[in-house]
């Protein structure tokens, strides 16, 4: 985040963006609606179903992602698109992933064809694979590691980024691409929630020593970091690592933090 907030620090002030917004119906999704609405964007949120909501006073934009033209006449006159739709880590089976690319593919295909200036694509830290424990710090130069072949939701946002990277190598699209570390707050169900509850059951189980370090973002920060991407022309054809610039806490630490917090004993 520190990379982000340097490089914008000097920019102007936005004038009001049509922004785009897949998967606008998550956990970050919804907050970048909310967020962009108040800073007065005229917001896009794109949902496949009328049981979806992404914020309240905030008209929905109903599309298929397998019927594309759907998708790209709900883009036509956008300044920008976010792209956060995605099968999130931690639910369902391997192959459930793949649509990750998939969908990607089909979200590029349309800003292109609705010539949609900018595309904002929302991908992970865990592209770089994992570490030794004597690596340094992921800078956003490094290459794609390797994926442990458990792995399936970060391989699928390997080959997601590949179609991002491909498509700005080509010139047909000016793209940004972000790598969050764990976000968690409020609205999380996917990560910090399921550990909540494996915490109130009793049924955590420490991973190692427990003294592996858990990069962290707090959603709020996330959304900022994404909306100073998404509304500045600096971060054309950039890629960002967004990270708390607080050191890490170990597993234990977390662990024992969220115990506090929760009042129930320490695994």
């Amino acid at each position: 985040s520190r990379s982000i907030i340097r490089a914008f620090a000097s920019g102007k002030q936005i004038m009001p963006l049509t922004i785009a917004i897949t998967g606008a119906s998550g956990f970050v999704g919804r907050q970048l609606v909310v967020a962009l609405a108040a800073k007065g964007h005229r917001v896009r949120p794109l949902l496949r179903t009328a049981s979806q909501t992404a914020a309240p006073n905030v008209e929905p934009y109903f599309v298929q992602f397998d019927q594309p033209d759907s998708l790209v006449r709900t883009m036509i006159g956008a300044d920008v698109v976010i792209h956060a739709a995605a099968k999130i880590y931690g639910r369902g089976r391997g192959n459930e992933f793949n649509q990750n690319p998939t969908l990607t593919r089909v979200a590029v295909d349309a800003a292109v064809a609705a010539h949609v200036p900018r595309f904002v694509h929302l991908s992970t830290v865990g592209v770089y694979g994992f570490p030794n424990l004597t690596a340094a710090a992921f800078a956003e130069t490094a290459p794609h590691g390797r994926i442990h072949r458990w792995n399936a939701y970060s391989r699928s946002k390997v080959d997601a980024e590949q179609v991002v990277l491909a498509v700005q190598r080509q010139g047909r699209l000016a793209t940004t691409i972000l790598r969050p570390t764990w976000i968690y707050g409020p609205g999380d169900t996917a990560l910090m929630g399921r550990m909540i509850e494996t915490l109130r059951a009793g049924r955590y189980s420490w991973i190692g020593n427990g003294q592996n370090q858990i990069s962290l973002i707090f959603i709020a920060d996330a959304v900022d970091a994404i909306i100073r991407a998404a509304t500045q022309p600096v971060a054309n054809g950039q890629i960002y690592n967004i990270v708390e610039d607080e050191p890490a806490p170990t597993q234990t630490e977390m662990i024992s933090m969220l115990c506090e917090l929760l009042h129930l004993p320490t695994p």
